[in-house]
């Protein structure tokens, strides 16, 4: 996703996200955080996660799956997740 898509996306002016990804120790609001994870499609206590696995997404296709694996039984992400593991060992 480009800066102008980013920007566009999630609200942020496209200078503000430049000064983000450049300036060192450029201070945060809280707002922009929030709107950063707006953007994300996550909510904004992930962008604070200190997991070694965390995953962030980048396709809009990536976030609907997430949102929609969320909502899933425990039964049906169990399907969900041999489905991939199948497609996978099948390449």
């Amino acid at each position: 996703m480009t800066r102008y898509e980013f920007s566009k996306r999630s609200g942020i002016p496209e200078s503000t996200l430049w000064s983000l990804g450049h300036k060192e120790g450029y201070d945060v609001r809280e707002s922009n955080i929030r709107k950063i994870a707006q953007g994300m499609g996550v909510p904004s206590s992930e962008l604070f996660s200190d997991e070694d696995n965390a995953v962030y997404l980048c396709e809009k296709s990536e976030v609907w799956l997430v949102k929609n694996f969320r909502r899933l039984s425990e039964r049906q992400k169990g399907c969900v997740e041999g489905y991939i593991k199948a497609l996978i060992e099948g390449n």
